[in-house]
């Protein structure tokens, strides 16, 4: 269950950064959230929060940085 809900956040998340994140990304929610406009909008919440950029940047910068240390 964990994985279908993280697999549908991240499918999410990319609809959401396709249509340029902000206002526009609110206002066309992704299609299993198109009933759920609450849900909705705590996600895009969720996805501009900091912390939930550091988790998703943190590991990406890092395993670039280590490929340039190679």
């Amino acid at each position: 269950m964990k994985r279908a809900w993280q697999d549908c956040r991240s499918k999410a998340h990319l609809h959401y950064k396709a249509l340029g994140r902000g206002e526009n990304g609110r206002q066309n929610p992704y299609k299993i959230f198109l009933n759920r406009p609450i849900d909705w909008q705590w996600l895009c919440d969720y996805f501009n929060f900091e912390a939930f950029k550091v988790t998703i940047i943190g590991p990406l910068f890092s395993s670039i940085l280590d490929r340039k240390s190679v």
